[in-house]
């Protein structure tokens, strides 16, 4: 009976994600949870709530998503599920996790070259180069604990 025990603690022991890595992947599902929420309030709320909304994050997010039609809404929100699912996988500690996060995240950035042409050349290089700063940070953070994923 103890020695079940203590295999099934040992176990626990291996499943479980160092506190670093449960840091970024809260961090990360609170991102996805956010840009979720306005892509499903852009596509239910329209064009009237991206001129509502006067934060500037959120107005500039909105503004991307509206000028990129319907199947950029629909684009996006699988992604980021694709990109939420990735950090599970962190989170379970499957290397498997960290080049899943790796590949959505890199569609999510070159998204906006192929749907929103319409705002402009030097608008989706601005956004792109924010947006690849906190990509690049996250993908090397979790970089730094590949070595321990299965």
């Amino acid at each position: 009976m103890e020695e079940q025990q203590g295999e099934m603690i040992a176990q626990d022991k291996r499943v479980s994600a160092p506190s670093g890595l449960r840091v970024l992947a809260v961090l990360s599902w609170m991102g996805s949870l956010v840009s979720l929420v306005l892509l499903i309030a852009l596509m239910f709320g329209g064009r009237s709530l991206a001129y509502a909304c006067k934060l500037p994050l959120v107005d500039a997010m909105l503004r991307d998503d509206s000028a990129g039609g319907i199947w950029f809404i629909l684009l996006k929100f699988v992604f980021i599920l694709g990109s939420a699912a990735a950090v599970f996988f962190l989170w379970k500690s499957r290397k498997v996790g960290f080049w899943l996060y790796f590949g959505v995240q890199m569609i999510l950035l070159l998204l906006p070259f192929l749907l929103i042409w319409n705002l402009g050349l030097e608008y989706i290089l601005v956004k792109l180069l924010i947006n690849a700063v906190f990509t690049i940070l996250f993908i090397l953070l979790f970089s730094f604990y590949y070595k321990i994923l299965k």
